[in-house]
C-alpha cells in the first residue's frame, strides 16, 4: 500500500490554495523578522538579514543568568558588593523595561521567583549596603511579570 508522503500532501495543499496557506494562513509560525522567498515554486520563510532578534534574545539570556547568579551568591552567604548590587539592579531594570512581547512566557515564573527571592534575601544581609535600588528593581520586575502572566 503506497501512502503519499507528507511533503507531497503539503505541496498539494499549497498548490491547491494558490500558496495562500504558506504565505498568509500560518504567518504566526514564521520566524520573527522573516521574509518569504520562493524555492522551486514553494514559498519558504527565510531569516531576514537583521540580527536584532538574536541580539535581544542573547541580552535577555545574559540578564537572566546574571540575576540568577547574584541571587545564588547571596543565598549561599557570599554577600554582594556594591558594584554587584549595581549590576544586579541594572539587569533587573533591563528585564522590567522589556516590552511584554519580548519576554518568553517560559521564563515568567522563573523571573517572578528570582524577584521574590531577591526581595527576601537582600534585607537579611549586612547593614550598610545600599539595597534600596535593587529592591525597587526586584519589585518592578515582579509586578511586570505578574501583569504579563
Amino acid at each position: 500500500m503506497n501512502k503519499p508522503s507528507i511533503l507531497v500532501v503539503l505541496i498539494a495543499v499549497i498548490a491547491g490554495t494558490g500558496g495562500s496557506v504558506a504565505a498568509g494562513g500560518f504567518n504566526t509560525l514564521l520566524p520573527s523578522k522573516a521574509e518569504l522567498s520562493v524555492v522551486s515554486g514553494i514559498p519558504v520563510a527565510t531569516p531576514a538579514a537583521d540580527p536584532a532578534p538574536v541580539k535581544v534574545a542573547s541580552r535577555i539570556k545574559t540578564a537572566v543568568l546574571k540575576t540568577a547568579g547574584y541571587m545564588e551568591q547571596e543565598f549561599n552567604g557570599k554577600i554582594l558588593t556594591n558594584s554587584e548590587l549595581t549590576d544586579l539592579t541594572a539587569q533587573m531594570n533591563y528585564l522590567a523595561a522589556l516590552p511584554d512581547k519580548d519576554i518568553p512566557t517560559e521564563l515568567l515564573g522563573y523571573l517572578e521567583g528570582i524577584s521574590i527571592s531577591i526581595q527576601d534575601l537582600l534585607p537579611k544581609g549586612p547593614v550598610g549596603r545600599d539595597i534600596k535600588p535593587a529592591l525597587k528593581a526586584a519589585r518592578a520586575l515582579q509586578l511586570k511579570v505578574s501583569a504579563i502572566g
